[in-house]
């Protein structure tokens, strides 16, 4: 009887085993029915908890961050630190980024950690919206390894001063046009009737470029170096003026300070790759870049890890152009070309350069360029045959009649405007003279077509050359 007892005990308990789950190392019992990828934001419906934290459960395993990054100064150099804890006993983490490691985890404790970035990179990575992935391992559980994304994001907070600023308390990261550093952080205030004059100001040098964008609305930009000054440390005031003229210009002040707090939190089973993927081109940030492609910023479009996804080709899986040339203005040239003009010889022998024209060709061209492809789109009467030149790679442009030292002594001071105007030094092209007819002379018609591939600028320059016969 005690045998056939045990036999339905056990075979009720085998029964049961799967719905009862399993004990994590403080005896809790785990729920394994629950999403494998949990992915916990400031605008999907969660909030900080009431201690201000952001926390993330996955198949029985909870993980917490504080909400506030830790900035401080370790050997001269500024410093920013994450703390997290876990709800069972961890056994090891690891700071890494898509094939890379990344900071450094490292467990301060049976349950917690902290993430430390001690290289100025490191912090502008993360600010700029990418997130830091942390591989955990516990010491129990049925699932032992968990991978976390932690996103950082700078906020404004401790607001003091006049009610009529607005100032929002988001800093956002976004791309600009500038092939060196397209990264810049930008906040924004508003304000209850109009203003004039607005300023921002921080401690230690660390002031934005501000603009004023209509009369009630002004944004300020930061690149990181001035930045980190800014926010470091959190408690020092970033100050926002405007004036404003209802009878009498009166100035208005408000305080702010930046934290770096966790944005937001992913924990996951499934592979971390696949889990939290780094952004791809979408067609409306596309859509809203090839609007205006050589616009000031695309802060419009997205923020900058959106747009930078669209960046080095990706916009153009979405749209194509008719290959167009799109004047830009040539002033910047002024000088050179006077230089030029006035170090060519004028007695026995002559040069000069009548016109510069520069073009900016389409993001996103529907037939592939190529330096035969814009002979055609300049050629006018005087040029409509390319055998009277050739086609050349970047030396064939420098040594070319405009741009050597002779004839003019103006001439690689020119070429030095004209990379300054199209952003690049490398270029490619056509470098062709045709001879005229002269009394007693020869006189030839020359032409360059500079085209620089990388910032899709082309410059067309004429002149003329020649001597007594």
């Amino acid at each position: 009887m005690r045998n056939q007892i045990d036999s339905t005990l056990l075979a009720t308990l085998a029964l049961l085993a799967p719905t009862l789950g399993c004990l994590a190392d403080d005896g809790a019992r785990e729920d394994l029915s629950g999403p494998t990828t949990v992915i916990v934001g400031e605008d999907d419906g969660y909030r900080d908890t009431s201690s201000g934290e952001r926390s993330a459960t996955v198949q029985g395993f909870t993980l917490t961050m504080n909400a506030h990054a830790i900035v401080g100064v370790t050997g001269g150099q500024q410093t920013v630190t994450i703390k997290g804890t876990a709800s069972r006993t961890i056994t090891d983490v690891f700071a890494y980024i898509p094939d890379d490691a990344f900071g450094e985890a490292v467990l301060t404790g049976a349950r917690t950690f902290e993430i430390r970035l001690d290289e100025a990179h490191e912090i502008n990575t993360l600010l700029s919206g990418a997130p830091i992935l942390v591989s955990i391992d516990t010491l129990s559980g049925a699932v032992r390894h968990f991978d976390a994304a932690v996103t950082l994001g700078a906020r404004f907070a401790r607001f003091e001063g006049t009610s009529r600023i607005v100032v929002d308390s988001v800093i956002r990261p976004i791309y600009v046009n500038d092939s060196i550093d397209p990264l810049r952080y930008r906040g924004r205030f508003t304000t209850t009737s109009d203003h004039t004059s607005p300023e921002v100001t921080a401690p230690d040098a660390g002031d934005p470029v501000v603009t004023q964008r209509g009369p009630r609305e002004t944004t300020f930009d930061w690149q990181f170096g001035p930045f980190s000054l800014a926010y470091d440390p959190p408690t020092d005031p970033i100050t926002f003026r405007g004036t404003f003229t209802n009878a009498l210009p009166a100035v208005s002040t408000k305080h702010a300070g930046i934290d770096l707090k966790v944005v937001q939190l992913g924990l996951t089973t499934d592979d971390a790759y696949e889990a939290f993927p780094a952004p791809t081109c979408t067609a409306p940030v596309a859509t809203c870049m090839l609007a205006d492609p050589d616009a000031l910023d695309f802060a419009a479009c997205g923020d900058y890890r959106e747009v930078r996804a669209c960046t080095h080709g990706g916009l153009c899986e979405f749209a194509t152009e008719p290959v167009t040339l799109t004047p830009i203005d040539t002033s910047s040239l002024d000088a050179a070309i006077d230089g030029y003009n006035d170090g060519c010889p004028n007695g026995g022998s002559w040069c000069g350069l009548d016109t510069v024209r520069a073009y900016r060709l389409p993001e996103c061209p529907d037939e592939e360029i190529t330096s035969q492809l814009l002979f055609q789109l300049v050629a006018d009467q005087t040029w409509t045959d390319d055998n009277y030149g050739a086609y050349v790679e970047d030396p064939g442009i420098d040594a070319s009649m405009f741009f050597a030292s002779s004839p003019s002594s103006g001439g690689v001071a020119l070429r030095n405007a004209v990379d300054a105007l199209a952003g690049t030094s490398y270029s490619r092209g056509w470098v062709g003279e045709s001879e005229y007819s002269c009394h007693n002379c020869h006189n030839w018609y020359t032409r360059v077509i500079a085209w620089f591939p990388s910032t899709r600028t082309v410059v067309v320059l004429d002149g003329h050359y020649g001597w007594d016969s």
